[in-house]
């Protein structure tokens, strides 16, 4: 008997409608900014599909190490006015 968590193939990359979704989710969770059906959306999932709990862990784990190595830096405030100053002309022309 096959194990139905992994996929076989390439091709097989979802195994269900829920693995696309939980697919299109994980970030939105990752980032801190889903709402509480997102999050117990993907922890429900990831308790029952092993394939989306080891891109759960993969993407977690590259986020953390991305955000441990970056080198933060603090935007001077003239150039945070004049993008926002570009940007508010921009959409007033639309």
């Amino acid at each position: 008997m096959q194990d139905n968590t992994q996929p076989t193939s390439m091709s097989a990359k979802y195994s269900c409608q829920e693995c696309k979704t939980f697919l299109e989710v994980l970030q939105v969770v990752l980032d801190n900014e889903a709402n509480e059906e997102q999050i117990e959306f993907v922890n429900e999932h990831i308790d029952n599909c092993g394939y989306c709990f080891e891109c759960y862990e993969v993407d977690k784990t590259l986020k953390q190490t991305i955000s441990q190595k970056i080198e933060k830096i603090n935007t001077p405030k003239d150039l945070t006015l004049l993008i926002q100053s570009k940007i508010s002309t921009y959409l007033a022309q639309e």
